[in-house]
């Protein structure tokens, strides 16, 4: 099945590509740390970060694709779980690693809420990460866990630079609010700043305290991660901001990410001390 869906993507009307994909697997193996396995019921996601690597990691048959404008369900994935959970029922699972496990189209092909159903019968720890309040369709589910974590992904808390790099999420405060009402049901909770980008620190300090305030378990900072031509790359990160923004932005970019990512490293670990937030860094 293919179906078009018109949609807003970099302030222009283009149509959403929406298909159905039959996966080999589900539960693969994780090369990032502390997580064994990632679950990706989705391909390609209608977000369209303008900073995510996901779209380097879709196969070749949809790298020429924009990313953002193209959307593949993996309707046979609670299938295929049911086959892998006999074989390994334990470690860690990320949901999602390179896509919204909770993206709009969730809403109509529920594949995330049926793996959900599937993990509740297994001895996995449940690590979910997300943009959308969508996830609170499923605190039935969520409550019978003992061992899951529900998360949300910020680049900060000011609410202009999200409609600049990522116009197609819900509004930060739509995801602070989904955070305490899984919080006040009883439902760990974790925040992932990502990706720690040269712009105004007040906004992830104000994150950081509004965090605090609802009461998140932990939070996870992720660098930066540029692939393919690392100057184009950028110069499309950046192409929005007022020149003498993308200018500075992008000579740190370029020139001094790792010494900027290893200073924001100490300072953002010393004020989490100040107002008792638990961080972590990726790197």
């Amino acid at each position: 099945m293919h179906i078009n869906k018109s949609i807003y993507s970099n302030n222009l009307l283009v149509e959403l590509k929406i298909g159905e994909i039959y996966c080999k697997s589900v539960l693969n193996k994780s090369l990032l740390y502390d997580i064994d396995y990632s679950i990706n019921p989705y391909i390609g996601c209608e977000h369209g970060c303008r900073y995510c690597y996901g779209r380097f990691y879709v196969g070749y048959k949809f790298r020429d694709m924009p990313w953002g404008e193209y959307v593949y369900a993996k309707i046979n994935a609670p299938r295929v779980l049911i086959r892998e959970l006999k074989r390994n029922s334990n470690g860690r699972v990320l949901i999602s690693s390179i896509t919204d496990p909770y993206q709009p189209l969730e809403s109509k092909f529920m594949i995330t809420r049926r793996i959900l159903e599937l993990l509740l019968k297994s001895n996995f720890e449940i690590y979910i990460l997300t943009k959308s309040p969508l996830i609170l369709r499923d605190l039935d589910i969520l409550s019978k866990f003992n061992n899951i974590y529900a998360g949300f992904s910020f680049i900060n808390l000011n609410e202009d630079l999200r409609v600049k790099f990522e116009s197609k999420t819900p509004p930060v405060m739509e995801r602070i609010k989904a955070i305490k009402t899984l919080r006040d049901s009883g439902i760990k909770t974790y925040a992932f700043i990502a990706p720690l980008m040269p712009l105004n620190e007040k906004y992830v300090y104000d994150l950081m305290n509004k965090l605090v305030e609802v009461g998140v378990e932990y939070v996870v900072v992720d660098r930066l991660n540029i692939h393919g031509d690392p100057l184009k790359y950028i110069n499309d990160l950046t192409s929005f901001l007022p020149i003498h923004h993308r200018n500075s932005i992008r000579r740190i970019l370029i020139y001094g990410y790792n010494k900027y990512y290893n200073f924001m490293k100490n300072k953002l670990t010393e004020y989490s001390k100040e107002i008792g937030l638990n961080i972590f860094f990726s790197y």
